[in-house]
């Protein structure tokens, strides 16, 4: 064989009836010359560049006059535009040659012409060709380019990616959808008999994975985002692109003209959510993680967050009109963040410490430790924890304190009154296992004279009506009525979060409502005497947070509204300027305005 400047694939077929091979002529004249001839001589066919491959072609190979040491057919091809080669070599004087051909959308519009030759050989290798038997056919393949009124194309149903999000980790809405982390957009291609290869490129504000898949529905692809979650990126519009190329090809040798795509993302981050109306409000949400303490500042228009974290807490000062953060401040560490009370002059706050010390007084606004007011030891744990305190009405240094034996709601020791460092005579004792007032809570009356107790959550509930004055506290009536759990004093009646609101004429103890609230249970009450109304957060029966507004003298339902699934605000609540009202969960800080809260 001469040597050969093009590529060409070799083919060695071993003859499959040896033992025989041609015989000679009988006589001495000279034998007659091999031949093998390709039937047809030549091969031409084409296909559209965005068509089906060609059949396969099948070409005859006649051999005549084959000497004995003929034992293989070898050969080989250019493939330019033939795929594979495949020779049938079942008879003596016949062979079969299988052309396979490209597809036409590997190969850009134009002529392959391709040669196939064969040779009879005597070794296995074809190293050795019986002089005369080499035979060559040529193959023709034309790939054409479609015509204008078939030109392929792939299109998209949207081209446009819209989220709303809270920066609460809540997807308000998708479009498409149906969430951020399973977007689907089918890729649809017209005029073409395969399916198109697609690949996909985007930047990456939102979008945390973005690829097409090759056709899972005939010809259809399907692109597959993922974007990154509301509280990874904050508050604020972002913006981002997904661009999908397509190719009739995996090279991309033959691009879509209607391609590349393009899919923008347009993703809202909001920290608010308002409901229209005469019981409307605006929501909104600061995320703040571990907070345990809330409390108002009404002197500096104010709230604190007690975040509790290792040694030490920080608190944050949260201007509520806007969500803002206006400073942050870290707490000494025997700083619980469990009850925080503010002086009337805005000068003081009050809260338990750790390991039964007493009761920290800070400075605001800068929370610098100005004293600890120090309770006594006890033959029984050492020390008191605190359930509850409240400043005295009209005092900036005076407090009662609602004291256990361990705990926030530990066992009841009893309830006394300081005014500075000093511990007043009387006090309200409870010993260790008798009975007494078992004190989780406290709440002023009408005046300073007048102070309430109520029992902790999920008890029997009780409460009990204290009088106070310049000696201390005692006990005028044991128990003053029912109640139990959070309570709050308005007009002349005790409302208190148990048994679905339950509600205690304050004079007499008379239960004036019980189970008024559709819910399973109440976290917190609050009330607002000046406004005449009562706010209650409790837990429906599909184990949503629901926040009421109750008028205090009808006890109407005047408004209320169910918080998502996603969080449960609980428990402490705090009204905040003309129309606002704040409560936490152990992550978010919620903001309410608007006439649901004050008209």
């Amino acid at each position: 064989m001469g040597k050969c400047t093009r590529r060409t694939v070799w083919l060695v077929l071993v003859l499959a009836l040896g033992g025989c091979g041609g015989g000679g002529n009988g006589g001495g004249s000279a034998a007659p010359s091999v031949q093998l001839r390709f039937s047809p001589s030549t091969l031409q066919v084409s296909a559209a560049v965005n068509g089906l491959i060609p059949d396969p072609a099948v070409v005859t190979v006649s051999i005549a006059n084959a000497p004995a040491a003929a034992k293989y057919i070898g050969g080989g091809y250019t493939p330019r535009g033939i795929l594979q080669i495949t020779l049938d070599w079942s008879q003596q004087t016949q062979a079969t040659v299988t052309i396979d051909f490209k597809a036409p959308y590997n190969l850009a519009p134009g002529t392959y012409q391709d040669t196939l030759h064969l040779a009879l050989c005597t070794d296995s290798a074809c190293t050795n060709e019986i002089a005369g038997s080499r035979s060559t056919m040529t193959i023709t393949y034309t790939v054409t380019a479609p015509s204008p009124q078939a030109i392929p194309s792939v299109w998209v149903d949207t081209s446009q990616i819209v989220v709303s999000a809270l920066n609460t980790g809540a997807v308000v809405s998708v479009t498409p959808g149906p969430d951020i982390v399973g977007i689907q957009i089918p890729i649809h291609a017209g005029n073409v008999a395969y399916p198109v290869s697609v690949s996909t490129q985007s930047t990456n504000v939102t979008v945390a994975y973005a690829n097409a898949n090759a056709a899972f529905n005939g010809l259809e692809a399907m692109l597959y985002v993922q974007l990154k979650y509301p509280l990874d990126l904050g508050v604020g519009s972002f913006h981002d692109t997904i661009q999908i190329s397509a190719c009739l090809d995996a090279a991309c040798v033959n691009p879509v003209t209607s391609s590349p795509l393009v899919i923008t993302v347009d993703y809202v981050v909001s920290d608010n959510v308002t409901v229209p109306g005469s019981s409307g409000y605006t929501m909104r949400f600061v995320v703040i993680p571990n907070s345990t303490g809330l409390v108002d500042d009404p002197t500096r228009g104010l709230l604190y967050v007690v975040q509790l974290g290792g040694s030490a807490s920080l608190v944050k000062s949260v201007i509520p009109s806007t969500g803002a953060i206006a400073a942050q401040l870290t707490a000494p560490a025997l700083f619980t963040g469990r009850t925080l009370r503010i002086s009337p002059d805005g000068k003081y706050l009050y809260t338990p410490s750790f390991s039964y010390l007493g009761v920290h007084r800070f400075l605001l606004p800068d929370w610098t430790l100005d004293t600890t007011i120090l309770f006594e030891s006890n033959s029984l744990t050492g020390g008191y924890d605190v359930a509850d305190l409240q400043v005295v009405p009209g005092t900036n240094d005076s407090l009662v304190v609602a004291r256990t034996y361990g705990g926030g709601f530990g066992v009841p020791a009893d309830v006394v009154a300081y005014d500075g460092m000093v511990k007043r005579t009387n006090s309200v004792v409870t010993p260790y296992a008798a009975s007494g007032p078992d004190v989780a809570y406290l709440e002023w009356g009408a005046d300073s004279a007048t102070l309430y107790g109520s029992t902790p959550p999920g008890t029997v509930g009780n409460s009990w009506r204290f009088a106070v004055d310049a000696n201390g506290i005692t006990q005028p009536t044991a128990p003053f009525g029912l109640g139990g759990g959070p309570m709050a004093y308005a007009s002349g009646r005790l409302f208190f979060a148990h048994d679905g609101l339950q509600v205690l004429d304050a004079t007499t103890g008379t239960q004036l409502a019980t189970q008024l609230l559709p819910v399973t249970d109440l976290s917190g009450v609050l009330a607002d005497p000046a406004l005449g109304r009562v706010y209650a957060l409790g837990t429906d029966t599909q184990g949503q947070s629901v926040l009421y507004v109750i008028d205090v003298q009808s006890l109407a339902v005047l408004g209320s509204t169910t918080f998502d699934s996603t969080y449960h605000p609980a428990g402490k609540m705090v009204r905040w300027g003309s129309n606002g009202l704040a409560m936490a969960d152990s992550t978010l800080l919620f903001l309410l305005s608007g006439p649901l809260i004050a008209p």
